[in-house]
């Protein structure tokens, strides 16, 4: 009876580490399969969002906060999306302002109050990027 009981709890323990070995080879799976999903959708939007350089007003807004401490001809400004799931929200990776197409101008130093300050929030960012600094979660959390 013992030797039954013993018996059974190895099959038990070895299904065990089978079923856990199993769950960790299709988690690394579904998670190369989504890193890969999500690698090639963001290399796909930051080829089609149109790039430009910054405006004589907009250089003259940034350089009016940040002086010299960053430099405007590496900053590009996107017309639409990198992240697939991006919605109306702004987000500044690698130093480029990647804005809705929706809510892109051509010159945000002529545009509302609004616009003129989100711009400069993403400045920011730019200016983090630009010293060195890991931004990541679009414009919330800084690890520095």
């Amino acid at each position: 009876m013992v030797q039954l009981a013993v018996a059974d709890m190895a099959i038990t323990s070895s299904r065990l580490v089978l079923d856990d070995f199993e769950y960790r080879i299709r988690r690394k799976l579904m998670t190369g399969l989504l890193v890969g999903y999500l690698s090639g959708a963001i290399v796909g939007n930051h080829l089609k969002a149109k790039p430009r350089l910054l405006t004589l007003g907009e250089m003259a807004m940034v350089t009016s906060v940040f002086k010299a401490a960053i430099t405007l001809t590496d900053v590009r400004v996107r017309k639409g999306p990198i992240l697939p799931f991006q919605g109306v929200y702004k987000v500044t990776p690698m130093g480029e302002i990647y804005w809705p197409t929706k809510e892109y101008l051509e010159d945000y130093s002529t545009a509302s109050l609004d616009f003129r300050h989100i711009f400069m929030h993403e400045m920011v960012h730019v200016w983090q990027y630009q010293m060195g600094m890991w931004v990541a979660s679009g414009e919330r959390v800084a690890y520095w």
